[in-house]
């Protein structure tokens, strides 16, 4: 008995590393086994625009909502398509509305969706593509395919992040913190969506 007691004490950091590293790895694969239901973890959605209240809800949400931007930007490549469109003469000042014809003096206008949201349209080989303003995750991706990689970089401009495309005739970007812009050289027009949903659009017309 006295052996085994000197046995244990010569050991017992041994014995003591076995008996934690069984209730770790016990406690690991019951913690991976019950799992834990999101829809019973709140979310407070007071400083978002979000509707969901629980985990679960919060990402069926935003799910969707890039899921359906993506489709309406998608969707309306065509120029006799929506949104509706938003021609201008002078900073700020709307003149013409047409749910469906784009404004044929410029390159670059104002877009106004379905859901009341603006975006930035531009007319580029033949297609309109617009970009919706606070849609950075669906928007960097969306303006890479528009005017290819190699044309595009990833920056870090006036204290947020930009993925900036620039040819010979253009000069675009969105931002992580929701604004939209472009510029056709070729033409002079620009346009601008602001983070804060202001817009600024110049143009010959």
């Amino acid at each position: 008995m006295k052996g085994i007691q000197k046995f244990i004490k010569t050991n017992i950091k041994l014995f003591l590393g076995l008996i934690i590293g069984v209730f770790i790895s016990g406690f690991a694969v019951y913690a991976a086994t019950i799992g834990i239901d999101a829809s019973l973890v709140t979310y407070n959605n007071s400083d978002t625009t979000l509707s969901s209240t629980n985990v679960k809800d919060v990402l069926d949400e935003l799910y969707t909502k890039s899921s359906s931007s993506y489709y309406l930007l998608k969707k309306y490549e065509s120029l006799s398509g929506k949104p509706k469109y938003y021609g201008y003469k002078e900073k700020n000042t709307p003149t013409t509305e047409s749910p469906t014809t784009t404004p044929t003096c410029t390159t670059v206008y104002g877009g106004l969706y379905e859901d009341g949201q603006y975006g930035l349209c531009i007319k580029k080989d033949g297609k309109q593509h617009c970009f919706r303003y606070k849609n950075w995750l669906v928007e960097k991706e969306h303006i890479k395919e528009i005017f290819g990689d190699s044309n595009c970089k990833y920056n870090y401009e006036y204290e947020q992040y930009i993925v900036r495309c620039t040819t010979n005739q253009w000069n675009c970007y969105v931002a992580s913190e929701g604004a939209v812009f472009c510029v056709d050289f070729n033409v002079m027009g620009f346009g601008e969506v602001k983070a804060d949903g202001t817009v600024d659009y110049w143009n010959n017309c």
